[in-house]
Order: structure tokens, then C-alpha cells, then sequence
């Protein structure tokens, strides 16, 4: 992790136009949660990796800590779920963005790094980590391997697909945002690995 990463990602929070594209990606990230399909107690399918991937690419991690506080807070006075407010979830939302600003942010893009990136997401911080928040919010009554298990499934199965998706979206997206200078300047397609 280089000092001058999260130094580069601090400097967007002091700065207008960096602070309505958060604005933007968290009214954004916020709808996009809103339309999720149930797949078992406290799992969900969603199409909100894409914002978080998006994000942490454009925003680094001192911007992406920032957002995913506000958007998980933001979220539940929205949306209060059943549980109440629990900062495990917070946990969850500022590591699932520092995955992919470590690996997508200021640098060449790749389909290697988003694998990467994904694959920690999913199944360190959703299976190991979320699994955990389920067993104590359900006041353990199920054993927590239960509750991994059936998120390690989901995620197995779902990991190769998001990863074509977050893959295409930044394909697509890469003109644009270099144009605009959300991103260094990338004018060839991802790589396989670099």
C-alpha cells in the first residue's frame, strides 16, 4: 500500500467535483441496493458490486472509506431492516471498497487485478467476515459454518459472472473516464494480467 495512494484519494474529499461524483455513485449505489433478490437469510443478490468496484477504481481508499461509511449509514436511515443499525456492516461496506481501490485504484487496469479484487470481496470479506455478522445478528441459531456455507455457495457460483461484468463495465467505461480524468489516461483495452 503506497503512501502517496491514499494521499491522492485523500485530496478528492477537499475538492467540489469530487464530492458530487460521490454524491452521485452514493444516491447511485443506494438505488441500485434497493433492488436485490432475497437467496437465504440476510443473503442477497444485487447488482451494487459494480458501484463498489466503479468506486474504488475512481475514488482510491481514503475517498472509498469515506463513501462506504456514509452509504452503509445512509442506507439503514433509508431502509432500517429488521436487525437495527450494526456497525459490522459498516465493516463490511469500507472493506469491500478498500478491495478493489488496492487493486483497481491509480494504476493500469486489468482482468487479473479485478479477479483478485472480486475474489477477496466475495470471500474474505462477504463469506468469512459477513457470515460472522449473520450468527450474531440471528443470536447464533444456526452454527456459523451454516451461514458460510450457504454464502460461500452463492458466491461461488455468482464470483465468475461478476467478474465479466465488473470487466465489461470498466472496459466500457475506461474512455470516459480517462477522457474526463477520473482515471490515469488508459486508451487501450484491459489487459489479460498487467
Amino acid at each position: 500500500m503506497r503512501k502517496e495512494m491514499w494521499k491522492s484519494s485523500a485530496e478528492k474529499l477537499k475538492s467540489v467535483r469530487w464530492l458530487a461524483v460521490m454524491a452521485i455513485f452514493l444516491a447511485l449505489r443506494i438505488v441500485v441496493s434497493r433492488f436485490s433478490i432475497p437467496v437465504g437469510v440476510n443473503l442477497y443478490f444485487s447488482f451494487d458490486f459494480l458501484i463498489n468496484a466503479i468506486c474504488g477504481m475512481i475514488l482510491g481508499p481514503t475517498a472509498g472509506i469515506i463513501f462506504a461509511v456514509v452509504e452503509d449509514i445512509m442506507s439503514y436511515m433509508l431502509f432500517p431492516d429488521g436487525y437495527g443499525f450494526f456497525a459490522g456492516y459498516t465493516l463490511t461496506a469500507v472493506l469491500g471498497i478498500l478491495c478493489y481501490a488496492f487493486c483497481m485504484y491509480d494504476q493500469k487496469q486489468s482482468v487479473l487485478k479485478i479477479a483478485i479484487a472480486k475474489a477477496v470481496s466475495s470471500f474474505g470479506v462477504n463469506v468469512l467476515l459477513g457470515s460472522y455478522w449473520t450468527y450474531i445478528l440471528t443470536g447464533g441459531s444456526k452454527a456459523y459454518l451454516y451461514y458460510a456455507g450457504k454464502s460461500l455457495f452463492k458466491n461461488a457460483i455468482l464470483y465468475p459472472f461478476q467478474v465479466v461484468a465488473i470487466v465489461l463495465l470498466v472496459n466500457l467505461l475506461i474512455p470516459y473516464l480517462s477522457r474526463h480524468h477520473f482515471i490515469k489516461a488508459q486508451k487501450s483495452p484491459m489487459s489479460l494480467v498487467r
